[in-house]
């Protein structure tokens, strides 16, 4: 039997937020309830989407492909003319070579989990180095970078992974701040955590495996220093007027959504997100 072809057709603005990553989370929903089938990707009523969320669209990408017998085609013309930082990101791929001579993205890349180095060399030469990070003293350079490794061997040691996981930032220089997502395909925080807290702070819920994940010294690490990298990120990203983002289960935080007493919200998923993201928002000094 010849396999199905599909459209899905994007419209409205997908951006780093509670909002625009729910797009794509409920894109993946819909597109998993179907079995070997061709799905053409329309972009003609989308009007933006910040190209750090690439690496949410590919990992979910990869996740059907992979498990769904699924295939996607685009409109490479389109995107070309109209969304054409998906190409110089690298999410997209051509036969061109790849400029991007705005230098406004920080490359889409995926790393299996135990890719240390690689990761390493990633955060060390395409994002610390970016013209759109914010300029840090070498302690705090060295602090951020030991952070984002911690929060790599998280998904090599304890989100149960067997795939790899995928990073992409994009800078925004109207808006002075460059984000930078990773998202991997794992079981998520409240699995571990909830065993690691059984009979002790019964953690049951995914939101309340964040704040138990975000406090110091949490780790689910047995006789092994760990649970400083999202501390740390976040105090600094406070402290900066910066943003962390952290998407796992059905649960979505933010630091701006953290103190609820000052009319902020945190969110709930209709769907859930068997995995985790963790977008950084980095404001210029």
């Amino acid at each position: 039997m010849e396999s199905q072809t599909l459209i899905l057709k994007f419209q409205g603005d997908i951006t780093t937020n509670f909002r625009g990553i729910n797009i794509l989370l409920s894109f993946y929903h819909e597109m998993s309830s179907l079995k070997s089938c061709a799905i053409v990707l329309d972009f003609k009523n989308l009007k933006w989407i910040d190209s750090n969320l690439s690496a949410i669209f590919g990992a979910v990408l990869e996740k059907l492909i992979r498990e769904n017998d699924l295939t996607f085609y685009t409109d490479i013309k389109f995107i070309k003319q109209n969304f054409d930082v998906l190409i110089r990101s690298g999410f997209i791929k051509t036969e061109e070579e790849v400029v991007d001579e705005r230098k406004s993205t920080v490359s889409f890349k995926t790393f299996s989990p135990e890719d240390h180095e690689g990761f390493y060399n990633y955060i060390s030469e395409d994002l610390m180095c970016h013209r759109g990070m914010p300029v840090f003293k070498n302690k705090e350079k060295e602090e951020i970078i030991n952070s984002l490794m911690e929060v790599a061997a998280n998904i090599d040691e304890h989100s149960n992974s067997k795939s790899k996981f995928f990073v992409c930032g994009q800078f925004f220089p109207n808006k002075g701040y460059l984000a930078l997502s990773i998202v991997d395909l794992g079981d998520g925080f409240l699995p571990k955590i909830k065993e690691k807290t059984k009979g002790k702070e019964n953690i049951d819920c995914h939101f309340d495996a964040i704040k138990w994940a975000l406090k110091k010294r949490n780790t689910t690490k047995v006789n092994t220093p760990g649970g400083l990298g999202l501390s740390n990120l976040c105090s600094h990203l406070e402290k900066n007027k910066g943003d962390l983002q952290i998407i796992t289960g059905d649960a979505f935080w933010s630091i701006k959504s953290d103190d609820i007493e000052s009319n902020k919200e945190w969110y709930t998923f209709s769907n859930e997100y068997n995995g985790s993201i963790i977008n950084l928002l980095f404001r210029q000094n």
